[in-house]
C-alpha cells in the first residue's frame, strides 16, 4: 500500500496494520471507526493487541474489543521474527516485522523512532495524522487540527511539526 502524502489520501491495497499508538489516539478523539471506513479491516499483531488491552476496562479498550467483536479490527495470527531496532518496544517491533512480511503492507505508526525503522527497512509509514488527512480527503471529517487537538488534551503526544505537516497537508 502507498501513501501519497501531497494529497492527503492512502491509496488502498492490502493489508493495514496499526501500532498501538494510532490506536490509542484515535480511540481517545472518538474516532477509532475511521479506520474501518478508510480500510475496511486492518490488523494488529498480538504483541499490540497485548498492549491494547493492559489497561482496565477504559473507555479505549471498550472501543478496542468492540472493533474486535465488530470483525474490522484483527489479530494476526502468526508471530514474525525480523531484526529490528533494539529501543523499540514490542508492539512497534511487531507491527515493523509484520509490515515488513507483506507485500504491499501500509504501516501506521506514530513513534518516530518506529517510522525511521520502517523506512531503513523499506517499508513506507504513515501515521494518525496521515489517517487523519485521508479521512478529510475522503470526505469523511470536516478539519484534521480540531482532531489532533482533542487527542493532545486527551494526553496522546503530537509533537509541533507533525500538527504543523498535517496542517499544511490538509489545508487548514
Amino acid at each position: 500500500m502507498a501513501v501519497a502524502r501531497r494529497s492527503g489520501e492512502i491509496a488502498a491495497a492490502a493489508p493495514v496494520i496499526v501500532d498501538t499508538g494510532p490506536l490509542i489516539a484515535l480511540a481517545r478523539a472518538g474516532r477509532l471507526p475511521l479506520l474501518k471506513n478508510l480500510f475496511g479491516r486492518v490488523y494488529v499483531t498480538p504483541e499490540v493487541m497485548g498492549e491494547l488491552t493492559l489497561q482496565n476496562d477504559s473507555p479505549d479498550v471498550r472501543a478496542f474489543k468492540s472493533a474486535v467483536r465488530e470483525g474490522w479490527l484483527a489479530k494476526l495470527r502468526l508471530k514474525i521474527a525480523m531484526e529490528v531496532h533494539p529501543f523499540l518496544d514490542a508492539g512497534e517491533a511487531s507491527s515493523i516485522a509484520a509490515a515488513g512480511r507483506r507485500a504491499g503492507a501500509l504501516l501506521i505508526i506514530d513513534e518516530r523512532l518506529g517510522r525511521r525503522e520502517a523506512q531503513r527497512l523499506g517499508i513506507a509509514p504513515t501515521g494518525t495524522a496521515g489517517v487523519l488527512c485521508a479521512a478529510k480527503a475522503g470526505g469523511l471529517i470536516d478539519a484534521v487540527v480540531p482532531i489532533l487537538e482533542q487527542m493532545r488534551i486527551a494526553g496522546y503526544f503530537l509533537g509541533p511539526n507533525v500538527v504543523l505537516a498535517a496542517r499544511r497537508q490538509a489545508g487548514e
